[in-house]
C-alpha cells in the first residue's frame, strides 16, 4: 500500500532543456530506502517552468525567463509541486537523505536547485538545502541531507548560461600542444566572463596526479550578441604525452566541470561521425518521441571507451521551420520577395536561437561538452536543398544570416581569428593546424563580410581530415566552382606524411539515381513532385553534377595512389546508413565511402521505392584509372534492406590493430543502429543498439 506525499522543488537556474526528461527521487533512511519514485513523465514536462516556451514552438516564441510561474496560483514563482507515492512503511521522521536525478537525458547536470521541501500526508515537513553550485551532481544523481530549516537563497546568479559548453578542436599548435575551445551562451548583463580552469592528468591516474593545470583567458568581449543573449568562446591548449592518452578536466565559472580526452602523439585518434541531428518540421518535432536517443548510445560508447573527436557532416540544425516562418510572416504582411527590409536582422536572431535551442538539448549537450567536435554545414543548416532553389532577394538575406551563424557556432568564430593572423595567408599546408582552402582576407574582421567558401583541412600527425564546403558555391550546374576544384587539387598535391585521409562530404557520392522517379512524379502530378525534383537536383547523381562527381572520384583516387594513403569518405544527409566502395581499374586503389545518417532524423517514407532505383553496380571511365567500379556492400544487420540502415545511426571509428589483412593506418568502423523499440515496455531501460563492424 502507498500514500501520497507532496514534494516542492525551487529552481534557481537550468542550463539544459528538459524536453525528454524523466526525473526520479529516492528517500533514504538509516536502515532502508524507497525504490525510485518518478516525479514526472517526460510527456508533461513542457507544462512546467523548467521548460522554456520557445522549446514548445521555437519558430514562434523565443527566449523567455528560465524560471516562469507555476500553474498553481498559490505557489511562488519558480516552484514546482509534485505528488509522489510513498510506501506505508515509510515515515517522514525516518527520512535522512534524498537522492534526486536518475534522468537518462542528464539535463540535471545543468540544473541548479535551490531547495526541496517534502511534506507527508499528515502535514509534517522536512527540508533539503541544495548546494550553491552545479558540481554536486555525480553521474546524474545528487544526494541531499534532511534539515529542519530552509537556508536563504541568493537572488542573482553570476552567469546564467543557456547553452554550452560546446567543445571544439582547433588543431595542434606549433609546439605540439592540443588546442581546444569551448563555446557558451549566456543571458543577462554579463560584460565579462571569468577565466576557465583546466587540469590535465593521465587516464590511468587520479586527479591527484595532475601533470598540468592552468586557466584560460578572461573573456572581455563576446563573439556575438543577440538581444540580451551573448555567445562567448574560451580557448586553451594542453600538452600531449607520446604514448599515453590524457584526460583534460575543465571547470566553467558557474562551477560545472567536464572532461575530454587527449590522444597520445603516437596513437591515432578514436573518432565518432554523425549527421542530420534534427527534424525538418514542427509536426515531426512534436510527433517523434525519443528523437535524441542515439546521443545516449554515443554517451554509453564514450564512457566504455573514450572518443577523441566527433566529426559532424552537416545538418547539425534544421533551419527549414525558421525560414518557412519568416517567409510566411512576410507574405501575411503583403511584402514581396524583393523587399528585404529587416530580413537579415530577423534571420540572425532566429538562427541564433535555433542553434541555442538545439545545442542546449541535454542529450546532445552532454556529448558536445565532452568530445571536441569538427563540423561542416550542409543544406538544412541553411534551408533544404540550398543551391538548387530559385534564389530571391529575401532568401539571399536569409542565407547571409545562416552563413554568419555557421561561422560563429559550427566554426566557433575561427574565421574571424584567422583573418587577423598573417600566418593564415601563407601558401601551402600547415600540418596539424587548420588550413583554409580560401583563407579569409586580412581586412575581414566580422563574419558578416566573410562569404567563404569554407573548405579546410587539418591533421593529427598522419591522420588527416578534409572538410569540403559543398554549399557556398553550389548551384544547379555545379557543386564547387572551377577555381575551387583547381585550388583543392593544388592543396592535396602538397600534403605529405599522410597514412589516412578522412574526407567529410554532405551528400554521399555513391547513392541512387532518382531521375526516373522524378520523371514519373512530374508526369502524374504526384503530390510534392517539385520538392522531389529539387532533392534530386541536389544529389551527385543529377546529370548536371555528373562531371563534378567524376572529378571528385579522380581526385581522391589520384591522392590515394600518389600518397600511398588510405582515403575514406564520410557522408550523411540521406537519412540512411550505407557502405559503398570505389575501385580503380588500373591498380588496387580503393576508396571506402561510408554514409551515416541521421543520428536524429528518420529515413524517408518512400525509401522502398527509392531503393528500386539503385543500381547493383556502376562502371565508368576515368583518365588514369581506366574502368572504375562503384557499388554498395551489404551490411549484416537484422533488417529488411540488406544494403541500407533505415533507422537512426552513427559511426564509431577506432584505429585497427595491425594484423593479417589489416594495414597500418586503417580503421575499424562500427555502425551503431537504433533498436526498435528504443526502451523497455516501461520506457525506463535503454535497449542495447544493433551494431555492424568492418575494416576500412
Amino acid at each position: 500500500m502507498t500514500k501520497k506525499w507532496r514534494l516542492i522543488i525551487t529552481t534557481k537556474h537550468c542550463v539544459y532543456s528538459v524536453k525528454d526528461a524523466q526525473l526520479y527521487v529516492r528517500l533514504i533512511g538509516d536502515s532502508e530506502s524507497t525504490t525510485l519514485l518518478k516525479l514526472k513523465s517526460k510527456y508533461s514536462w513542457e507544462n512546467d517552468p523548467l521548460f522554456r516556451s520557445w522549446e514548445r514552438d521555437p519558430v514562434e516564441t523565443y527566449f523567455t525567463r528560465n524560471v516562469g510561474k507555476t500553474r498553481k496560483k498559490n505557489e511562488e514563482e519558480g516552484k514546482q509541486c509534485f505528488e509522489i507515492s510513498v510506501p506505508d512503511s515509510v515515515t517522514i521522521d525516518k527520512v535522512k537523505h534524498l537522492e534526486i536525478g536518475h534522468d537518462p537525458s542528464r539535463f540535471v547536470d545543468g540544473w541548479l536547485i535551490g531547495t526541496i521541501t517534502v511534506q507527508d500526508n499528515k502535514g509534517h515537513v522536512i527540508y533539503f538545502n541544495a548546494a550553491k553550485t552545479y558540481g554536486f551532481w555525480q553521474r546524474g544523481v545528487m544526494t541531499l541531507n534532511a534539515e529542519s530549516f530552509l537556508k536563504g537563497e541568493e537572488k542573482e546568479i553570476p552567469h546564467r548560461y543557456v547553452m554550452g559548453p560546446v567543445l571544439g578542436f582547433r588543431g595542434i599548435s606549433a609546439v605540439g600542444n592540443y588546442q581546444l575551445s569551448a563555446l557558451v551562451a549566456t543571458e543577462g548583463a554579463d560584460t565579462v566572463l571569468e577565466p576557465m580552469e583546466f587540469q590535465v592528468f593521465p587516464t590511468t591516474a587520479t586527479t591527484a596526479d595532475v601533470i598540468t593545470r592552468g586557466f584560460s583567458q578572461r573573456l572581455t568581449e563576446p563573439l556575438a550578441v543577440s538581444g540580451k543573449y551573448k555567445l562567448w568562446r574560451y580557448d586553451w591548449e594542453v600538452p600531449r604525452d607520446s604514448e599515453q592518452d590524457h584526460a583534460c578536466r575543465y571547470t566553467l565559472p558557474d562551477g560545472r566541470t567536464f572532461s575530454c580526452f587527449i590522444p597520445a602523439k603516437f596513437i591515432r585518434p578514436r573518432l565518432a561521425f554523425a549527421s542530420c541531428a534534427g527534424l525538418e518540421s514542427q509536426e515531426e518535432i512534436r510527433e517523434c518521441t525519443d528523437s535524441n536517443v542515439m546521443w545516449l548510445h554515443m554517451r554509453n560508447a564514450h564512457e566504455r571507451k573514450p572518443i577523441h573527436l566527433l566529426l559532424m557532416g552537416g545538418n547539425q540544425v534544421y533551419a527549414d521551420p525558421v525560414v518557412n516562418m519568416i517567409i510566411k510572416e512576410r507574405r501575411s504582411k503583403g511584402l514581396d520577395e524583393s523587399n528585404i527590409d529587416g530580413v537579415h536582422t530577423e534571420a540572425v536572431v532566429r538562427y541564433f536561437e535555433l542553434y541555442v535551442s538545439r545545442w542546449r538539448q541535454s542529450e546532445i549537450g552532454f556529448m558536445l561538452s565532452r568530445i571536441p567536435s569538427i563540423m561542416m554545414w550542409d543544406g538544412h543548416d541553411i534551408y533544404s536543398s540550398w543551391g538548387t532553389l530559385t534564389i530571391t532577394p529575401v532568401l539571399e538575406e536569409i542565407h547571409r544570416a545562416a552563413r554568419e551563424m555557421f561561422i560563429l557556432f559550427q566554426l566557433r568564430g575561427s574565421r574571424k581569428t584567422s583573418a587577423s593572423n598573417a600566418i593564415y595567408q601563407t601558401i601551402g599546408v600547415r600540418p596539424n593546424q587548420v588550413t583554409w582552402l580560401h583563407p579569409p582576407r586580412l581586412e575581414i574582421s566580422d563574419a558578416v563580410y566573410d562569404a567563404g567558401p569554407f573548405t579546410f583541412t587539418m591533421s593529427i600527425e598522419e591522420t588527416w581530415f578534409l572538410f569540403l564546403d559543398l554549399r557556398s558555391e553550389r548551384s544547379l550546374d555545379q557543386v564547387m566552382s572551377d577555381y575551387s576544384w583547381r585550388e583543392l587539387t593544388s592543396l592535396l598535391d602538397v600534403i605529405e606524411n599522410v597514412s589516412h585521409m578522412f574526407v567529410v562530404i554532405g551528400k554521399p557520392p555513391i547513392y541512387g539515381d532518382f531521375s526516373n522517379i522524378v520523371s514519373v512524379a512530374k508526369k502524374t502530378q504526384l503530390k510534392d513532385h517539385k520538392n522531389l525534383y529539387e532533392n534530386h537536383a541536389d544529389h551527385w547523381s543529377s546529370l548536371n553534377h555528373d562531371f563534378d562527381r567524376k572529378r571528385l572520384f579522380k581526385l581522391l583516387l589520384d591522392f590515394s595512389r600518389n600518397k600511398s594513403a588510405k582515403v575514406t569518405v564520410l557522408s550523411g544527409d540521406v537519412n540512411v546508413g550505407s557502405w559503398s566502395k570505389l575501385t580503380s581499374g588500373k591498380d588496387s586503389t580503393m576508396i571506402d565511402m561510408v554514409t551515416s545518417s541521421g543520428i536524429v532524423n528518420r529515413a524517408p517514407h518512400a525509401i522502398p521505392l527509392l531503393f528500386e532505383t539503385f543500381p547493383e553496380k556502376e562502371t565508368f571511365y576515368l583518365p588514369g584509372h581506366g574502368e572504375v567500379t562503384a557499388w554498395t556492400e551489404e551490411i549484416a544487420l537484422d533488417q529488411k534492406h540488406k544494403k541500407y540502415i533505415t533507422s537512426q545511426n552513427f559511426l564509431l571509428l577506432s584505429p585497427a590493430m595491425p594484423s593479417v589483412g589489416v594495414k597500418v593506418g586503417h580503421y575499424e568502423v562500427t555502425f551503431v543502429k537504433k533498436p526498435n523499440p528504443a526502451y523497455d515496455k516501461n520506457h525506463e531501460v535503454l535497449k542495447e543498439p544493433k551494431m555492424y563492424t568492418d575494416y576500412l
